[in-house]
């Protein structure tokens, strides 16, 4: 019994300790291993998305990116394939694009994208997870405010399938 209670407190010993000398970065590498990372600059300000994912549907596939303020980025291909999608309607292949301030008020707060690129530069199929770049220039269409979307990148991200 004594070896049991022994065992049981080292062990939670050597747990607490492990724990504990865990710093912010590591949590933080930690839970980016799950759930893969999304960053941009919007107009040359740092954006930051925690727990982005990706949705495969109809032969297209779409990642979202929800940074705290509510601000969201999507990025979309025609196809689940490595490449470059061009938001250029006229240059195939096709991708998309766009940033809203508020995720719940498309109306007022949604620009989208009409010039630049999604490059998928990984799909790992067996994990479903991917990789890529991305950025474009975007417009709300009822103002023609613009914002520009640079230096995108997603890394490891999770796809689900529908």
């Amino acid at each position: 019994m004594k070896r049991i209670l022994f065992s049981t407190t080292l062990l939670s010993l050597v747990a607490l300790i492990g724990i504990t000398a865990c710093s912010k970065d590591d949590v933080e590498d930690a839970v980016a291993s799950v759930t893969g990372t999304m960053s941009a600059k919007i107009d040359g300000n740092d954006w930051s998305s925690s727990g982005p994912a990706a949705v495969f549907s109809n032969g297209a596939i779409a990642a979202t990116g929800l940074a705290s303020g509510d601000q969201s980025i999507v990025v979309s291909s025609s196809a689940i394939a490595t490449g470059t999608y061009s938001f250029n309607p006229l240059t195939p292949p096709i991708g998309g694009g766009l940033y809203r301030l508020k995720i719940n008020d498309s109306t007022t707060h949604e620009y989208v994208a009409y010039n630049g690129s999604f490059i998928i530069t990984e799909i790992k199929t067996a994990d479903k997870r991917m990789s890529g770049t991305f950025s474009f220039d975007a417009v709300h269409v009822p103002t023609l405010d613009t914002v520009s979307v640079t230096a995108g990148e997603m890394t490891n991200i999770n796809y689900t399938e529908q």
